[in-house]
């Protein structure tokens, strides 16, 4: 037996119908189809807010055709990007943490697991990308991408050191 079907009637604008009518999803021709896919995928977002496994999952399906278009030029190349494929691994775990947030009825102690898992992979992403800089050229399509750009952070990881290393610093 199927499952029962609610009869909607609606009216949108052209430019939505012009939208619906070049809007590709898998298996969806009609505009019914479209609006019954893209009902799916709104209730699919509002299920990975729940928990931040699930939204990094979804992240990662919308990343989907970028990593595959990726894949697809480092095949048909032979190059490969180490800072993206570590910005694919990380961006995604940040932003599922925070769209997921600190829960439904969040106490202090959820906003202070929040901003501790979220240092962590923000850390984890900047550490790697600072591996990227050990040697001149990195294993990127643009060889000296990192390296153009890492003076500034060494600067700051400087002011830092110095910072942390001076006798008259208060503590936090």
């Amino acid at each position: 037996m199927s499952p029962k079907t609610t009869l909607l009637s609606v009216r949108i604008s052209d430019e939505d119908a012009a939208f619906l009518a070049g809007l590709e999803r898998r298996g969806a021709t009609t505009p019914s189809e479209k609006l019954r896919a893209l009902l799916a995928e709104a209730r699919d977002a509002a299920e990975a807010r729940a928990d931040a496994a699930s939204a990094v999952q979804r992240l990662h399906g919308e990343l989907a055709p970028t990593v595959e278009a990726i894949r697809r030029f480092e095949l048909d190349t032979g190059r490969r990007s180490a800072l993206l494929a570590e910005a694919l691994q990380r961006v995604p775990e940040i932003a599922g943490l925070l769209v997921a947030g600190p829960g439904t009825e969040p106490k202090d102690a959820d906003f202070l697991a929040l901003e501790a898992r979220v240092a962590d992979r923000a850390l984890a992403l900047l550490e790697g990308l600072l591996r990227l800089a050990v040697t001149r050229t990195a294993p990127c399509y643009v060889p000296d991408v990192v390296a153009r750009r890492i003076d500034s952070v060494l600067e700051l990881g400087t002011v830092i050191l110095h910072h942390r290393s001076s006798p008259e610093r208060s503590s936090p």
